[in-house]
């Protein structure tokens, strides 16, 4: 099964070119929220009343990207907010290269060389075309939301990553989606912090649905969450 993180990067493999869009910044702030979301669901950080994160469990999870992720935040040896942790976990090395090394290593995406004006490059692919479609219903489904946090966590990721992902949708599901969401958020039952955070007018939609993202789930995972955890495992 694929984590968080591992599905927004295989959304982001860009169907027309074969390469993942690794001068958007925003693929990395989508991949660092989903690892602050595996870590709450592991129950190796938590939320505290001032919206604040911080690691409450210092063992290692075994899966390197978390594990890299949780020594960076050990070392900081004081609670932050959000914001700054999405920032902070880019600097974990070779990131991006290390996630799509995992896919590669599950078999979810496989490499195609080829040679341009004598230039050997790298080129990938998706094996199984089925995981793209699956992945993208999934999406698509905001009432699943309700039931599954994981779901709620996919769909932002995705609304917040819609620079690197334009491919996924038409203009017009695009809209939709985005629309849907907003109407999913308001009637949600969420807590009062992440409706603060939704809400807090800032003109940056994606570090609000980013923010949206990693505050939901350790929400949740205070209480257990819906199903977290299922997903992941390297």
């Amino acid at each position: 099964m694929l984590t968080l993180y591992e599905e927004i990067t295989v959304l982001s493999l860009d169907p027309s070119t074969n390469k993942f869009p690794r001068s958007y910044p925003d693929l990395y702030y989508c991949i660092t929220s989903a690892i602050l979301v595996e870590l709450s669901s592991l129950k190796r950080i938590r939320k505290n009343e001032d919206g604040t994160l911080e690691v409450i469990d210092h063992r290692l999870t075994g899966q390197p990207v978390l594990d890299d992720a949780l020594k960076l935040m050990m070392k900081k040896k004081q609670a932050m907010e959000p914001k700054h942790w999405i920032m902070t976990l880019t600097q974990i090395g070779g990131l991006l290269d290390r996630i799509i090394g995992s896919l590669l290593a599950k078999g979810t995406i496989a490499i195609r060389k080829k040679t341009i004006l004598f230039f050997p490059v790298t080129r990938y692919h998706i094996v199984n075309p089925g995981l793209l479609h699956t992945l993208r219903h999934r999406v698509r489904i905001i009432e699943d939301a309700v039931r599954n946090e994981r779901t709620a966590c996919i769909i932002s990721l995705v609304i917040g990553g819609e620079r690197f992902l334009t491919h996924l949708f038409t203009p017009a599901e695009w809209t939709e989606l985005k629309e849907r969401f907003r109407r999913f958020i308001a009637e949600h039952p969420l807590p009062a912090t992440v409706r603060d955070v939704l809400y807090q007018g800032s003109s940056d939609d994606l570090t609000a649905v980013l923010l949206l993202t990693t505050m939901t789930t350790v929400d949740a995972g205070s209480d257990g969450g819906a199903d977290g955890g299922a997903d992941g495992g390297d």
